[in-house]
């Protein structure tokens, strides 16, 4: 690129000659030479990975505060949401010869090794999602509490619901409860809130 202290017959000047590109910014008039192919096409393994990313994101986006909690503990020399893409690109993209599209049932909201309660329900009750779950007589930290999550057509929900592992039960009013075929997720956090459990999912 060359700079002109003057634009040619001493007017700004702004065009192409050839291959070379002549413009003026800031009074200045610049001349380069336009490149011969753009340097930035992409291979079809670019454009596959660039499409898993632009997927993941925009699961995780709208759940981006619950993520922060989810997988704080997996946040080692990276971001706790960054930890949670690199986990999705590697466990949770079903990819074939004709499409790539992200499969619910191994996505993750919350990992972590706070043990599960042994049996869990979930299901619609009208306007609500009802959740009942049997403890485990080993397991005595009966203050973990509820985390609970839903998403349906880009649009999510979540809450920390300060319900405790005793409590056995929630009933939890979302709007998405009213729709049909939405995804959802509960974990437990340490009543230390220091770990939480991996989340478990279901199409309800």
């Amino acid at each position: 690129m060359a700079k002109l202290k003057k634009g040619i017959l001493s007017t700004p000047a702004e065009g192409k000659i050839g291959n070379l590109v002549v413009y003026t910014m800031n009074g200045n008039t610049y001349i380069r030479t336009r490149p011969s192919q753009y340097k930035d096409k992409k291979s079809t393994a670019q454009l596959q990975q660039r499409r898993r990313f632009d997927l993941v994101l925009r699961f995780l986006k709208p759940f981006k505060d619950l993520i922060r909690i989810g997988f704080a503990n997996d946040a080692i020399g990276r971001t706790a949401f960054q930890a949670a893409q690199s986990y999705h690109l590697k466990h949770a993209i079903n990819n074939d010869d004709s499409s790539i599209c992200l499969d619910y049932s191994k996505t993750l909201l919350c990992k972590g090794a706070v043990p599960l309660p042994q049996v869990i329900d979930v299901y619609q009750k009208e306007d609500r999602i009802l959740i009942k779950w049997e403890n485990s007589s080993s397991y005595q930290n009966n203050r973990d509490a509820l985390i609970v999550a839903a998403y349906k057509d880009g649009l999510a929900d979540f809450q920390l619901t300060g319900i405790i592992r005793s409590k056995q039960e929630f009933e939890w009013k979302t709007p998405l409860a009213t729709k049909k075929d939405i995804h959802f997720w509960l974990a437990f956090r340490s009543y230390k809130e220091d770990d939480v459990s991996d989340s478990l999912y279901f199409k309800i």
